[in-house]
């Protein structure tokens, strides 16, 4: 088993050099469902920051949870990720990785994120600790332009200009939930505390820099004073999950996320530079309300799930998957999202490792544009 495993990693790993992926490994099966599953209550251990109310139907023996490792890379290498990120408590931006996006990866936008998570969990209660990071970098079409002509560094066209921003956070969450059941049903409740520190940072490059090569000219933006920007802050997601009486294989689900909002929010000025800066312009923890419907029979599970009703986030979304085991520990799976991102998956001995398109399903840090 052991050997069959290691196989299966290296497989995924080879697919995740592929650009525009976004993979994970060691997560969950809603992640290769198109991130469907918020109203289907299985892999609890790291599934329950979807839908705290999953706890309530945990395992009352202490249990480890699966550690967890997904990253995006969006028109660059694997191997070429550590020339250009900085340390998280930087908001993974450095002026050498700025220079080395502008005069290296100017053709198109890219985009960089990885996360982990690992904790433990019982009797409803779990506890755990997140981290994670995401780089965006802008390129202003005369450096694409510039780039597209052969990338003389000695002849940077007029006007060219990089942009990029970084966001990282790390997080300490306390986690509960319990089951009420009456005579209309079963209804599980859940909650997920979440204390986080967060990291911003927003650089660029100009012509002169680039051209000069010099590390020194790389500038802050977004009247960001000092290299980075940092906040701490406390918030709260709420969990909720209906059962009809004597229906135990049908589920549906609600969602509060940041019920209680981490107060978390920093300023924003668009690529290019010139506009007014926004003072709370990127603020990572909007509240939001999703539904989702879940079916578990015998072998297939089905999902469908409608995200941040209402746009508050501007992340409205519909996702929907499924599963197929096709023996005892072997399970595919397949879903789709309407930011359209075909996921795929496998478990394969108690671990999933799933690959997905365009659209980062777990990765907050991830700034959309």
């Amino acid at each position: 088993m052991n050997h069959r495993i290691s196989l299966f990693i290296t497989a995924g790993l080879a697919v995740s050099a592929i650009a525009s992926a976004d993979v994970t490994i060691g997560g969950t099966r809603s992640q290769g469902m198109g991130g469907a599953g918020l109203a289907l209550p299985f892999d609890i251990g790291n599934n329950y920051r979807m839908n705290p109310a999953f706890l309530a139907f945990g395992s009352k023996a202490p249990s480890l949870q699966w550690p967890q490792f997904g990253y995006k890379l969006n028109g660059i290498s694997f191997g070429d990720v550590s020339d250009v990120v900085g340390k998280l408590s930087n908001g993974g931006l450095d002026s050498d990785g700025v220079l080395t996006l502008a005069r290296d990866y100017a053709n198109s936008d890219k985009v960089i994120a990885v996360n982990t998570d690992f904790g433990i969990r019982f009797a409803g209660l779990a506890v755990g600790v997140r981290g994670e990071l995401g780089i965006n970098s802008r390129p202003n079409q005369q450096l694409q332009n510039w780039a597209a002509a052969g990338g003389d560094t000695s002849n940077v066209d007029l006007g060219s200009r990089l942009d990029a921003y970084g966001y990282g956070y790390q997080q300490v969450e306390i986690g509960y939930g319990n089951t009420v059941r009456t005579k209309a049903g079963k209804l599980s409740i859940g909650f997920n505390a979440k204390q986080v520190k967060s990291y911003y940072a927003h650089k660029f490059a100009d012509k002169d820099t680039i051209q000069n090569n010099n590390a020194n000219g790389v500038q802050n933006g977004s009247g960001i004073a000092q290299d980075f920007a940092e906040s701490s802050s406390f918030g709260m997601d709420l969990g909720f999950i209906y059962r009809l009486p004597n229906v135990d294989d049908v589920f549906f689900g609600a969602v509060i996320e940041n019920f209680i909002e981490p107060g978390i929010a920093f300023p924003f000025e668009a690529p290019g530079g010139g506009q007014p800066i926004s003072a709370n312009g990127f603020d990572p923890y909007k509240r939001t309300i999703s539904a989702g419907f879940g079916l578990s029979k015998g072998k297939i599970m089905m999902a469908a799930d409608f995200i941040d009703l209402g746009n508050s986030a501007g992340r409205q979304e519909v996702r929907y998957g499924a599963e197929l085991a096709l023996s005892r520990g072997f399970a595919v799976r397949a879903g789709y999202n309407s930011r359209t991102a075909f996921t795929y998956g496998l478990s394969l001995g108690g671990l999933n490792v799933q690959v997905g398109g365009q659209a980062p399903l777990t990765l907050a840090s991830v700034i959309r544009f």
